[in-house]
């Protein structure tokens, strides 16, 4: 896994930014875990994706729209507040 993004996927720790079940007094260190464990999930996510090539433009575009979902979904588990 690329270092900076995961520093980067820890880094949330504070707790407007996490959901209200993580807003109950918790360790750094679980917090931590917690952000890390959903951030790792998504990189293997990508990661699994990539090793997969398609030949077919259509499947490029749905690949390309799946890859825009996962983006959405880790933005709403580190800020799960609407903006």
């Amino acid at each position: 896994y690329p270092k900076q993004n995961m520093q980067h996927g820890a880094s949330h720790t504070l707790p407007d930014l996490l959901p209200s079940y993580l807003s109950v007094p918790h360790s750094q260190e679980r917090i931590d875990c917690i952000c890390m464990r959903r951030w790792r999930t998504l990189v293997e996510l990508q990661f699994v994706k990539k090793k997969k090539k398609k030949k077919k433009k259509e499947k490029k575009e749905k690949k390309r729209k799946k890859k825009k979902n996962n983006l959405i979904l880790l933005t709403e588990l580190f800020f799960p507040f609407k903006l």
